[in-house]
């Protein structure tokens, strides 16, 4: 049956086709392990996050462990596919087990958002979710021919640092072309990695810093979630050292 809208349902549709931002602050919901279902609401480093997404074609983000890294891109990918037509998102995990949790994530929040504002699944299992406006959301484990013979409108590549160089390698020359030569948005996202896996994310960042590349980098620390104080700090270091704690949540590069 189609749905009639009313004028204050149109308003709404426009305001969220425009700002993912006030899209993810309004409609959707995460499913927290002890509370249940939760509205999410952005931390500000998680807003500046997702206009980064929104606002560059290529986007590095580097975020500290425990910061909401993966429902802040499973909440954009299924923004992203659910207001325009006929896109594709890839989103590259570290584990096939990784990737089934991001798509958990987006099709919560599609099951929580309003029947009138959502387009309708046509395909649904634990790699994909393909809607009736076109657009597709897959999720895999990055392998050296992930993304080649496709088509992308949106790629994502989460913890790059922690995949072996040798599929990084692959990885790299398989997806250049279609970040080359189209205009398709690419993010790669990662905390530092001190080992020889880490050194191509640590490379792109400091170039991507130093103007020597045309990816934007954004960043923010595992001590900017609220609550994360001095306290907090002391008994992480005490739990798992100096080092690791300025790579894991100060994104450190210790190399």
């Amino acid at each position: 049956m189609q749905t009639e809208y009313t004028p204050d349902m149109l308003v709404e549709l426009v305001k969220c086709s425009e700002d993912p931002v006030y899209f993810i602050n309004n409609y959707c919901f995460l499913n927290d392990p002890i509370l249940g279902k939760i509205p999410f609401k952005l931390y500000d480093f998680q807003e500046a996050a997702v206009r980064a997404l929104h606002e560059n074609r290529l986007t590095l983000l580097m975020q500290g462990r425990q910061t909401g890294k993966t429902c802040v891109l499973a909440a954009y990918a299924y923004w992203f596919s659910i207001f325009n037509y006929d896109k594709y998102t890839l989103l590259g995990s570290l584990t096939n087990a990784v990737a089934a949790g991001y798509l958990n994530r987006a099709r919560f929040i599609h099951e929580n958002v309003p029947d009138w504002m959502k387009p309708k699944l046509k395909y649904n299992n634990k790699q994909a979710m393909e809607f009736d406006n076109g657009s597709i959301i897959r999720s895999v484990a990055m392998t050296e021919c992930m993304g080649r013979g496709m088509t992308c409108s949106l790629i994502l590549l989460d913890e790059f640092a922690y995949v072996s160089k040798r599929i990084q390698d692959e990885l790299w020359n398989s997806l250049y072309p279609m970040i080359a030569c189209t205009h398709a948005k690419f993010v790669i996202s990662s905390t530092p990695n001190w080992n020889e896996n880490g050194k191509i994310f640590e490379e792109l960042w400091k170039d991507a810093i130093d103007g020597k590349n045309a990816f934007h980098p954004i960043m923010s620390t595992g001590n900017s979630m609220p609550g994360r104080d001095q306290v907090w700090k002391e008994k992480m270091v005490s739990l798992m050292g100096e080092a690791n704690f300025r790579q894991e949540y100060q994104c450190e590069f210790l190399s």
